[in-house]
């Protein structure tokens, strides 16, 4: 299962965003892919059944700020367990069907993520020892314009080549490379 789950900090407009769709760009439509990490962005089955179905691609979920505490310090737990919730079935036996997953999530946020899980009562190490923060800073080595034109121009236009070479290669590597 994964281990980490990956938070980019920093004020808005520094491209917390635009790194996440780059990552997107690699298996696929780097927007399409890019998740609402919000509270009305999905419910937490909803999480559990796009983390199993990702599997072990990257998932991205931009802005998380605003998401409850707790539904965040869950989130966090949940991506390294890698299984989702058990059921039952009608007839009250356990269903075979569990979701999944090894995949690593990375999230922004304009809000620090660790004082996020320590806001929690009782002991907050779990979740944050699962958590790997990166602050961002406003780059200044490229424009606003430039970046515009890097994810409308050249990500909109040449996305999803990486993946497929990578597991074209896994699949004919696999004795080895397991």
């Amino acid at each position: 299962s994964s281990d980490v789950c990956s938070s980019d900090l920093g004020k808005s407009g520094c491209g917390k965003s635009t790194v996440q769709k780059a990552i997107n760009s690699m298996w696929g439509h780097p927007g399409d892919m890019l998740l609402n990490g919000t509270e009305s962005g999905m419910t937490q089955n909803a999480m559990y059944g796009i983390l199993s179905a990702y599997n072990n691609l990257p998932l991205c979920l931009d802005e998380v700020s605003n998401l409850d505490p707790k539904t965040f310090c869950s989130l966090a737990l949940c991506v390294s367990q890698g299984t989702g919730k058990r059921r039952s079935t009608r007839s009250g036996e356990l269903s075979a069907v569990i979701e999944t997953w090894a995949n690593i999530v990375f999230s922004s946020s304009n809000s620090d993520a660790y004082l996020t899980t320590a806001s929690q009562k009782g002991d907050s190490t779990a979740q944050s020892m699962r958590i790997f923060q990166l602050q961002m800073q406003l780059a200044r080595s490229r424009s606003k314009a430039e970046a515009d034109v890097f994810l409308t121009r050249d990500l909109a236009n040449n996305y999803g080549v990486s993946g497929p070479r990578f597991i074209a290669h896994v699949v004919t590597q696999y004795d080895l490379l397991k």
